[in-house]
């Protein structure tokens, strides 16, 4: 016979908690050395090229409140929020001591003017080591300085509600937001203004170095082409132009349906957006991670999804007791891809990153695009494998965002069988615990489940994917007409399949 619980007036006692935290941190880079100052750079590009990165300005103060309206754990209600700033990486210092322009060249030397290598010499000292050649002239200088730099900054809040439908059902929702403001990244100074031309038949992508200089049978370009100051090659200076946006929204229910079986559910809905994919370390990076549409300083035209953002996740657990003294422990994920943006293999525009230019969809019923291109093009939006080939077909003839296609989504299952044998010893009860574990199920079951679409490996635990596909290969350049020639990746979107591997591990555990 169900009853109905009533609560009286004395029974209602709701209540409310407060915590307020507030903290002042300073950047530790203040107290490092500084690189010299140099004169000419300053007055060029209006710089101050003696000044190391310091934000001594860092208040953090956070506060939450926790609202229990019956006065007990039938109902919890947390809100909070803060302001939190992190410390640049050292690297970020390192750049500015090391690249000043009076210490580092790049020197070119091929043919019979490479010179051999003296290893048991270079040990003996330096002055065997190969250095710039007599009667040659270093090229241009290549910079670093500290610009408008301030301490990455993030505003956060978040909201839970926590609610016990009954002893057997508790329901909990949440979302959360935050904007993260004073991202670092490094923006060329000495790259031109304006670009020299565009490709008319590529959506007007700009070009910064003159059609003349471009290598008409490889299609490569040189950046101290596109210099504003011919003595120097890239002036890349430290500034706070990075943002970011997220917010997220999740639910997870509780269950105990019996008093064997247990489980858990949970999805999140998340958006995350940002301007540049650069977190470390070398300046020159900045633009090679982040893909763009032609001009690297307009950070503002490569918002886009974030390359971690990650759209949908699921997960459920369940614990159950299984007849002969069995238990079985299992857990589900399930998440929606990485995104990624279709690229050039090659400079296009001309400043110095290869790989970082959004590709041109060419429309191959276009009858300005070169047979050979349309051909591949049909070819690849015919390929039933091509994760990219919906997106294409809606885009043809503009050129391509950042971050624009997903992978598809992941599965993965594992789980744990498990008996405990109880001993009797001649000192106390003993416990045995027999386990088999089995990671990625659904890989054991069948080989095509439990997998997910890899992307290109990256360089680095900074950059440990790369989320940028190649569409088209620069092969030439037709200076008459100013236009690339390209060949077209047909495997475009046709991605790797990967994962953890099944595993099966047996286990025993003593305890006394």
């Amino acid at each position: 016979m169900a009853e109905l619980g009533v609560f009286t007036q004395a029974e209602w006692q709701p209540s409310l908690s407060v915590s307020v935290t507030a903290g002042l941190r300073w950047d530790a880079t203040a107290f490092l050395d500084a690189p010299a100052t140099d004169s000419t750079i300053d007055r060029l590009f209006a710089t101050r090229t003696g000044r190391a990165p310091a934000d001594w300005a860092q208040w953090q103060p956070r506060a939450q409140v926790v609202w229990r309206p019956r006065g007990d754990e039938h109902d919890v209600i947390r809100v909070g929020g803060g302001w939190f700033h992190a410390q640049l990486p050292y690297y970020l210092q390192h750049n500015q001591l090391l690249y000043t322009g009076r210490s580092l060249t790049d020197v070119d030397l091929r043919g019979a003017r490479t010179p051999s290598p003296d290893f048991p010499g270079y040990r003996n000292g330096t002055t065997t080591i190969p250095g710039v050649p007599a009667g040659t002239t270093p090229g241009p200088a290549y910079v670093n300085v500290a610009g408008a730099v301030r301490a990455p900054r993030t505003t956060r809040a978040s909201a839970t509600w926590v609610h016990r439908v009954d002893s057997r059902v508790t329901v909990t929702l949440g979302g959360q937001w935050s904007r993260a403001r004073a991202g670092y990244h490094y923006i060329d100074q000495n790259l031109r203004q304006t670009p020299f031309f565009r490709l008319a038949e590529e959506g007007d992508h700009a070009v910064w170095v003159p059609a003349t200089s471009i290598t008409t049978s490889s299609g490569a370009t040189d950046v101290r082409n596109a210099s504003r100051v011919p003595e120097y090659a890239r002036v890349l200076a430290l500034e706070s132009v990075g943002a970011a946006r997220q917010w997220s929204l999740t639910a997870e229910a509780s269950v105990t349906p019996r008093p064997w079986v247990t489980g858990t559910a949970a999805y999140a809905y998340s958006r995350a957006t940002d301007n540049s994919s650069f977190c470390c370390c070398l300046a020159r990076t900045a633009t090679t991670f982040t893909a763009i549409r032609d001009d690297p300083r307009d950070l503002a035209s490569a918002w886009g999804p974030a390359d971690g953002d990650q759209r949908h996740r699921v997960v459920g657990t369940v614990q159950s007791r299984l007849p002969f003294g069995l238990r079985l422990d299992a857990r589900y994920i399930g998440q929606s891809g990485r995104p990624f943006s279709l690229v050039d293999d090659g400079d296009i525009n001309g400043d110095e990153a290869n790989g970082n230019d959004l590709a041109f969809l060419f429309d191959p019923n276009d009858p300005d695009t070169p047979t050979d291109v349309a051909a591949s093009m049909r070819r690849l939006l015919d390929n039933p494998r091509n994760v990219s080939r919906r997106y294409i077909a809606d885009h043809l003839g503009r050129v391509s965002t950042r971050n624009a296609i997903r992978t598809p989504f992941a599965h993965r299952v594992d789980a744990r069988v498990s008996r405990t044998l109880r001993l009797r010893s001649s000192r106390r009860l003993q416990r045995v615990m027999l386990m088999l574990d089995a990671y990625n199920v659904g890989h054991l079951l069948n080989r095509n489940w439990g997998g997910q679409a890899l992307l290109p490996t990256g360089i680095s635990s900074q950059n440990p994917v790369i989320n940028r596909v190649p569409l088209l290969r620069v092969t030439g350049f037709d200076a008459a007409r100013q236009r690339y020639r390209y060949v077209v990746n047909e495997n475009t979107g046709v991605l790797i399949r990967g994962g953890d591997p099944w595993q099966l591990q047996l286990g025993v555990r003593l305890e006394r």
